[in-house]
């Protein structure tokens, strides 16, 4: 059986969300089916590994390397080679870093999505000039497997990269958690939301479209005296805009922001949220609202992207360019209890489609067949 190295850095970086989310999930799917014995995780950071990391059942290297001396070793020289010190049969990145794997044993990457290249507006300078410095192009050529969450990412990697041989593209979707379908979370003395709220859970940053929810809500909110936004997520880059929407909103007293929750607060919120929105501009795959549906909250989201293939028919779908269309639909879901109460109902059905065991397992089994 070979032997998989993880690039595990990933996870010394919270929150939790996104690739942390992947990986750990990954991580805890395979030491429940008995096969972390044939993986090795690699980490560095001169500081001591984050509590929060759950690497039981893992061998693991902890290599106490600075992560800006690394990666600018890595620019400037190509140096460490990883394949020098990583003695596994195959090298597993969860996502897109620096890397030099100048080794002829398979190189397996995730891509998650490739917004940066579509939409490198809605990102800092510092981040456009990490992805440019990435050779982002140059470590798929590399890789001998490259494993995507949605057939729209593959047919955007496909569009920007026509020479990537399509036999080493393989598209796993991603999971969702099995005990969200059972959850009895009530409410905690630190949750205590408006009785009728608008949920967004995500990072605050323009490629999820916040202003656009915003917008939306002032204009229900002018016909509806009870219903409240609340926003949920860490402050992305670019967020000026968002709060300033929020200051400037006549109903600034019924927005709640609060930055990243707990998982027993994010339950709640799900729960007894009106409606979840979610109008992203670019998702590679967009967990947020199937956690939302597998919860029973109706979901409003976006049309472009991803979300149309993971949310099929569960969810309104509206254009994110389109103000107007994704209040119409909030309204709707907020003022016909009758489509309310289906969208809950057959979101669940929906979401209990993805599995993060199914998704390890398929990880697992491509890497495993280089």
């Amino acid at each position: 059986m070979p032997k998989i190295a993880v690039d595990a850095r990933v996870l010394q970086r919270p929150p939790y969300t996104g690739v942390n989310k992947y990986l750990s999930s990954l991580l805890s799917e395979w030491r429940d089916s008995g096969v972390s014995k044939d993986i090795k995780l690699y980490f560095n950071q001169r500081a001591p590994l984050l509590k929060e990391i759950n690497i039981h059942n893992y061998s693991f290297k902890h290599y106490r390397v600075p992560s800006k001396l690394l990666s600018a070793s890595l620019i400037l020289f190509n140096r460490p080679n990883a394949g020098s010190f990583i003695s596994e049969d195959i090298l597993f990145m969860p996502n897109a870093n620096y890397i030099s794997w100048q080794d002829r044993r398979p190189l397996v990457v995730a891509v998650h999505d490739i917004s940066f290249i579509l939409f490198p507006e809605f990102f800092g300078l510092k981040q456009r000039i990490w992805h440019r410095l990435l050779k982002f192009h140059s470590l798929l050529k590399r890789a001998d497997l490259i494993i995507t969450n949605s057939t729209a990412t593959t047919r955007d990697l496909f569009s920007i990269f026509p020479e990537i041989n399509h036999n080493r593209i393989i598209t796993i979707p991603l999971g969702v958690d099995s005990y969200l379908f059972d959850s009895d979370s009530g409410a905690s003395e630190e949750v205590s939301p408006p009785k009728r709220y608008m949920l967004y859970v995500g990072t605050l940053e323009p490629r999820k479209n916040v202003v656009s929810i915003i917008h939306a809500f002032n204009r229900i909110a002018e016909e509806d005296n009870e219903i409240f936004l609340i926003l949920a997520g860490a402050v992305g880059w670019k967020s000026n805009k968002i709060f300033s929407a929020i200051r400037k909103s006549p109903f600034q007293s019924r927005i709640i922001y609060k930055n990243y929750v707990s998982e027993e607060e994010k339950i709640y919120l799900y729960k007894n949220a009106s409606v979840f929105v979610f109008p992203s501009f670019y998702e590679g795959f967009g967990l947020p609202p199937l956690e939302a549906m597998a919860l029973g909250c109706p979901v409003v989201a976006s049309s472009a992207g991803s979300l149309p293939e993971v949310l099929g028919d569960a969810a309104i779908l509206v254009s994110p360019y389109h103000t107007e269309e994704l209040a119409s639909a909030i309204k709707t879901i907020l003022n016909d209890e009758n489509l309310s109460t289906a969208l809950r109902k057959e979101g669940r059905v929906h979401a209990l489609k993805y599995s993060w065991t199914e998704t390890a397992r398929k990880t697992y089994d491509a890497i495993k067949s280089l």
